[in-house]
């Protein structure tokens, strides 16, 4: 079945913006990538500006649903620290436009993002509590902080990390770069064995 003109406009936008930035692609542009007519973002989105602020919901949407799913399952002991990570690394494209966006000039579509992603960092800080006894709730949100910002830079580039590594880590699969990041939010004594660098040859 074809995609609707308006989920055509959402995944061309998508991936345009990824590419060229959010000011980077026209209206025209835009339309024609998704075989749609120019009149229809205003049809389906009111605006340019509409389009843009449902593209970036839409991101944060498909992240947000894996972690309110994983939030549900969560038992007593807390939220396991690598599924937070893990729903990053599936939706590398959702997770790179975020990354681009919030680390962009100032703009009303990066608050926008900002504060989606806040709340969602707000449940999960109180989720991971009962597993980080030794950080008060603001340290563990600095640590979350810390965790997200560190996976959305370097899970939706695969060998970024081996590259600026200069040859000091393996190239691993993408569930040992999600183990290590993850890491970063367990107690020391939980981390796991090779969360630190190879030693480089002598």
């Amino acid at each position: 079945m074809a995609a609707s003109t308006r989920q055509r406009l959402l995944e061309t936008s998508r991936g345009l913006f990824l590419r060229h930035g959010l000011d980077g692609v026209s209206v025209r542009a835009l339309t024609a990538a998704a075989d749609a007519n120019l009149a229809a973002v205003n049809y389906y989105f009111g605006s340019r500006s509409g389009l843009v602020r449902a593209v970036l919901l839409e991101a944060v949407a498909g992240l947000g649903a894996h972690w309110e799913r994983v939030l549900l399952a969560a038992g007593p002991s807390g939220a396991v620290p690598r599924d937070f990570v893990a729903a990053l690394a599936r939706q590398p494209e959702d997770s790179a436009l975020i990354a681009r966006v919030l680390t962009g000039p100032d703009s009303p579509h990066r608050r926008l993002l900002a504060a989606e992603l806040a709340d969602h960092l707000e449940r999960w800080v109180g989720a991971l509590l009962p597993r980080r006894p030794d950080l008060d709730r603001a340290e563990l949100h600095f640590e979350l902080l810390r965790t997200l910002g560190s996976a959305l830079f370097l899970l939706p580039q695969p060998g970024l990390v081996e590259r600026l590594g200069a040859g000091r880590y393996p190239r691993r699969s993408p569930d040992a770069a999600i183990d290590r990041l993850a890491s970063t939010l367990l107690p020391r004594e939980d981390g796991p064995p090779d969360s630190r660098p190879s030693p480089e040859p002598s």
